[in-house]
């Protein structure tokens, strides 16, 4: 009986093995949230690759944007009206961000209803504050 001898896989030549600093994990967790790809983060890093980036970002639970034509968008608003928009997520059981991206969705495909929830928004900010911008004159620009 003849034996075969056993045959080694060569390995592929592999960036080495990298220890990512704290500064360099924080930053690109910070980078990740602003929407960079992770080959983007790897680029401003430098020394490491955007798969090393990702597999390091997944290990501590940061989401990457995803590919496509996705846009992120940052608001500021108040404290009150994100915990009213956590409670109504919860009780339909959904994140904010997807209510929130629902909702815009509705309003986009339905222009009469966005119009008119603005139009009664502005009527109320009128009646609490006064008008928010000047009131334009009929017909002053024909004199």
């Amino acid at each position: 009986m003849t034996t075969v001898p056993a045959t080694r896989k060569k390995r592929t030549a592999s960036s080495p093995s990298r220890k990512y600093l704290a500064p360099e994990l924080m930053k690109s967790a910070f980078l990740a949230g602003q929407g960079y790809t992770a080959a983007d983060i790897a680029l401003q890093i430098g020394g490491t690759t955007g798969a090393k980036i990702a597999s390091q970002l997944h290990r501590y639970g940061v989401s990457l944007p995803r590919r496509g034509d996705d846009e992120i968008m940052q608001i500021r608003w108040s404290r009150r009206d994100q915990a009213a928009l956590d409670a109504l997520a919860e009780n339909r059981s959904r994140g904010a961000p997807d209510l929130v991206v629902i909702i815009l969705r509705i309003l986009l495909a339905e222009p009469v209803l966005f119009n008119n929830l603005l139009d009664e928004v502005e009527m109320i900010e009128d009646a609490r504050h006064g008008p928010s911008r000047p009131a334009e004159s009929v017909g002053a620009s024909d004199a």
